[in-house]
């Protein structure tokens, strides 16, 4: 699989870059990040390699069969829609979108493409969810009624 980034406004996404540099069979083709000052910041990194200012340029110049997008949270939507209507499958930090209006787009284009959308929900991935889950499937705590894992942010458009 050919892997394109855009938006490395959200820490999570350094995670993912260097997950995807790890897997085998997966290619990054391309990485975009359009904010001057996170340009600044992640030029002053060794494991972030960027290859494009815009999103237009990476779209036009590089061959990608999905895209992870982690701008700010205002700019989700858009961004995969934008990715949806160019045949891109997405990969996407939480949350998917700040509206209705968008989601029910995004569900609209799924459906009629057949593309995927992903969500990184990465604590399910977590040392404390693996305890979590061997103990609930070797049956050690009793009966569960309710488990919550928390990991808050603020909307900040």
């Amino acid at each position: 699989m050919k892997l394109a980034f855009v938006g490395f406004r959200h820490a999570h996404m350094y995670a993912l870059y260097q997950h995807a540099q790890a897997l085998p069979g997966v290619e990054i083709v391309g990485a975009c990040e359009e904010d001057a000052m996170t340009q600044q910041a992640l030029a002053a990194r060794s494991d972030i390699q960027l290859t494009h200012d815009t999103l237009d340029r990476l779209l036009t110049t590089v061959e990608c069969d999905a895209v992870a997008v982690g701008d700010t949270y205002a700019r989700h939507g858009a961004l995969i829609l934008r990715l949806l209507a160019q045949g891109k499958h997405v990969i996407v930090d939480k949350p998917v979108c700040i509206t209705l209006a968008e989601l029910a787009a995004i569900e609209q284009q799924l459906q009629e493409t057949g593309l995927k959308l992903g969500c990184m929900l990465d604590m399910r991935d977590s040392p404390q969810m693996i305890g979590m889950r061997t103990l609930v499937r070797a049956g050690l705590i009793g009966e569960i009624h309710a488990i919550s894992f928390g990991g808050q942010h603020p909307l900040m458009l």
